[in-house]
């Protein structure tokens, strides 16, 4: 590379990055405007432009730390923040402890940028997987991961498997990992259309089969995730190759935005506390089955699941943004933060400690405990009853790291947990980055930040460690998908 090059390349660094402090700057000034504290403002544009910069310095948004990057701070303050200012709230309202949570905002994002930074100048050896070249491999790839993923979801599903019994490796272990690329089946199928020169891209026989299986799992699961991710990644790579002026694609956006609103979220909500995740199979398919009937063709009925749902208070302070507050996870951390400020006292590692051991396999630690963390952080907070042994509640990794050890801990353990848990993608994918052919690393790109834009970025810290050893699983299937595609290609095999 000349040196024009490089000064080149240096101000395109720099021009984006200019961005960052702007966008603080604004988010600041705002804030005072709608009356938040002044220091709990300046803290939260702290931890903004932390935020922001650490896209840049994990790689920018094209590759995959920094998309991850950006997904945290897009749901942690970005979209909160935005919605406050416009509704005339101060940021700070309806948040229970405001000074300490904007603390852990600031120094936990601070934390991530050296994190990304140490990652970037990280000696890289080359990983495991490469670029695609080949449409057969889509092709191979599109049959594999919808066994694979869609089949194990629907196993954990008909077996009635709960999160902690996925966790201890073994079978169900496997079954888990696979599990969590449910959505992203749809995407080699549509790569597979791209790359083979088909006119029906959207359309594809292969593409609409298995997004169809994906929303019906999703359908049969009760979780909104499951609805709502494999329409986004049908989106994904739809606006990838057809850019943005694609009306087709606004037009499923518009729909998916009000089905999401109008009935996917108030199903969710409902149905998983009134028999959709309890009692045998059959009894939880009827329930599902009727709660989603009555609520596309009753209205008295939907009226009645808003009024029950609708309930409590809520970060972004309305009843009508309800179905957005997982974009808002600053509301979420802040309760966890102020349970452990009510309590006076740090958990250590006794969360953190789990995660090491759900690392190990299973024939070497039978034994090992399988407990959640975020089930026991959620006991915590006080969201969750007392015989509630199951459900995983999302607070994110920072005010995980809060509970453990308090301030210090926060900006140590995202700063090491940033800079190895990149290193480990790096070391499995030798590239992970976007662009606009149906070649190279895009689809490896979207599969690392569909697996973990929900995992890395709401799970607790210790749910979050398995990763480092179970990621080899789905590597192992892609491995596969290459011999697979070379079988198709001697029998010369198309779809």
């Amino acid at each position: 590379m000349s040196i024009g090059e490089v000064s080149i390349q240096q101000r395109v660094v720099f021009g984006r990055v200019q961005i960052a402090p702007v966008t603080a700057v604004c988010f600041w000034l705002l804030m005072m405007v709608t009356g938040t504290d002044g220091i709990n403002a300046s803290l939260l544009a702290l931890a903004v432009w932390f935020g922001l910069i650490a896209v840049d310095a994990a790689g920018g948004i094209k590759s995959a730390p920094g998309l991850l990057n950006f997904v945290m701070i897009f749901k942690f303050l970005l979209v909160a923040l935005t919605i406050k200012i416009l509704t005339f709230q101060a940021a700070d309202s309806n948040l229970k402890a405001p000074r300490t949570t904007s603390e852990v905002m600031a120094v936990g994002f601070a934390g991530l940028y050296l994190g990304s930074l140490l990652f970037a100048h990280m000696p890289k050896i080359r990983g495991v997987v490469k670029e695609v070249t080949d449409t057969k491999f889509y092709l191979a790839a599109a049959i594999l991961f919808a066994l694979a993923g869609l089949g194990s979801s629907f196993v954990i599903l008909f077996f009635q498997t709960g999160y902690a019994v996925t966790l201890a490796g073994g079978f169900w272990g496997v079954a888990h990992q696979f599990e969590s690329i449910e959505a992203f089946c749809v995407v080699p199928a549509m790569y597979y259309a791209w790359s083979s020169g088909s006119r029906r891209f959207l359309s594809h026989p292969l593409v609409l089969g298995i997004l169809a299986v994906e929303l019906a799992y999703g359908i049969a699961s009760t979780t909104k995730q499951g609805m709502m991710e494999p329409l986004l990644c049908y989106l994904g790579v739809g606006f990838i190759r057809l850019g943005l002026r694609s009306k087709t694609l606004w037009i499923i956006i518009g729909v998916g935005a009000f089905l999401y609103i109008a009935l996917f979220y108030p199903y969710s909500q409902y149905v998983r506390s009134h028999g959709g995740r309890d009692g045998t199979l059959a009894e939880r398919l009827q329930v599902i089955q009727d709660v989603f009937l009555n609520l596309t063709t009753d209205s008295g009925f939907r009226e009645a699941v808003d009024s029950q749902i609708n309930m409590g208070d809520t970060y972004l302070g309305k009843d009508s943004l309800q179905p957005i507050s997982r974009l808002a996870m600053i509301g979420e951390a802040d309760r966890l933060i102020a349970a452990t400020d009510a309590t006076q006292s740090y958990t250590g590692w006794e969360t953190i400690e789990n995660g090491f051991y759900l690392m190990v396999p299973s024939f070497i630690m039978p034994d090992k405990p399988i407990g959640g963390g975020g089930n026991f952080l959620g006991h915590i907070a006080g969201d969750l009853a007392p015989d509630d042994n199951a459900t995983q509640v999302s607070y994110g990794f920072m005010a995980n790291l809060y509970n453990a050890f308090g301030l210090k801990g926060v900006f140590i353990g995202s700063f090491l947990f940033i800079a190895s848990f990149y290193y480990m993608l790096s070391l499995w994918f030798a590239h992970q980055s976007l662009n606009f052919s149906p070649w190279g690393s895009s689809i490896w790109y979207l599969m690392i930040g569909l697996m973990f834009e929900h995992g890395l970025i709401e799970s607790s810290l210790g749910n979050d460690l398995p990763a480092y050893v179970n990621l080899s699983a789905v590597v192992g299937l892609i491995i596969l998908s290459k011999y697979l595609a070379r079988f198709f290609a001697d029998r010369r095999v198309r779809f």
